[in-house]
């Protein structure tokens, strides 16, 4: 006869789980490609499916706030058209490793060029999904790094200034490591 946990022999056992949770999601009535396009529209980040040969076939409307194109400007067009040329032979060394293996990823810092012209750093992650029925493309996030990479060189920038300015002095220019008196040097 079945035992229950404290040890004691019982006609019937039942188990029950609380399942309140998973039917609320079940019957979110957002759940499908009206969930998925909301929540895509409203990230910062963009997001696009490339087919095979790099033209976009999803775009989301996150490239007209960051970049000035609508979607539609996007969709049948290549994102190689807009990066900087530079950085393209980067960005197709990393789409042709990608292209090799399903579920294979790559990232990549470089710049697109914004609809006014200028350029916008993005840090952008792509993914092989073409195994996965509802993609088969390439996956595409992209996040605008722009003004890290100018306060980067701003800050490199003014290093090199320092640097300079304490290579050629012909004073004695030191840094002390910190408030307190005993605290020495950081730099003489």
């Amino acid at each position: 006869s079945p035992m229950r946990a404290d040890g004691l022999a019982c006609d019937s056992c039942h188990m029950s789980r609380g399942v309140s949770d998973r039917r609320e999601v079940e019957e979110f009535p957002g759940t499908g490609d009206g969930l998925f396009r909301a929540l895509a529209n409203q990230a910062f980040d963009l997001i696009m499916v490339a087919d095979a040969n790099g033209v976009t076939r999803y775009a989301t409307e996150a490239f007209e706030r960051v970049l000035g194109y609508a979607p539609r400007d996007l969709v049948g067009a290549s994102p190689a058209a807009i990066a900087h040329p530079d950085d393209l032979p980067r960005l197709l060394a990393v789409i042709a490793d990608v292209s090799r293996a399903p579920g294979a990823t790559g990232s990549l810092d470089y710049r697109l060029r914004h609809r006014n012209g200028s350029w916008c750093w993005m840090q952008t992650v792509g993914k092989n999904l073409f195994d996965d029925p509802a993609v088969r493309g390439f996956l595409i996030t992209m996040h605008d790094i722009t003004e890290q990479k100018r306060a980067a060189e701003a800050l490199r920038e003014s290093e090199e200034r320092f640097r300079l300015l304490a290579e050629n002095a012909t004073d004695v220019i030191f840094l002390s490591a910190g408030p307190d008196p005993g605290a020495g040097f950081a730099y003489v």
